[in-house]
């Protein structure tokens, strides 16, 4: 068995429940490009790249760049990656995207990603608490 994708970041988030996003090609054929706005759920996120569910059939390569539009507990981030895997399930395919490198994007997305957690520990411990409360 081959590895499609060699993961070396030290923080790589799996969502609990997949979460909402909207993308645009940003990038075709190495020329700036912009389409109109896709959707799709993020399953896990890292620093360094996303995957990612949708119903489009794309390309992958370096010849097509996506622009996501992410919301995380009050943080807005707008990476930009490259397909490097795709895989065909059902009606939809899910893709792993490397993330163009850009430090300060990569902090971004760690800010953003400390907050969901803090936010959905939150909530867990909320719902906790009240089902206590009716016990």
């Amino acid at each position: 068995m081959t590895k499609r994708f060699k993961r070396e970041e030290p923080l790589r988030y799996e969502f609990a429940s997949p979460i909402d996003t909207t993308f645009v090609i940003s990038r075709l054929r190495g020329e700036s490009y912009q389409s109109k706005p896709a959707k799709g759920v993020l399953v896990n996120i890292s620093p360094g790249g996303l995957k990612l569910v949708t119903e489009l059939d794309l390309p992958k390569g370096d010849d097509l760049s996506l622009t996501f539009t992410i919301h995380l507990a009050g943080y807005d981030i707008a990476p930009e990656g490259e397909v490097v895997w795709k895989e065909k399930r059902g009606t939809s395919f899910v893709y792993g995207l490397r993330f163009i490198e850009d430090p300060e994007m990569e902090e971004a997305i760690l800010r953003g990603l400390k907050a969901y957690a803090v936010h959905e520990r939150n909530a867990q411990n909320g719902a906790a608490k009240r089902r206590r409360s009716f016990e």
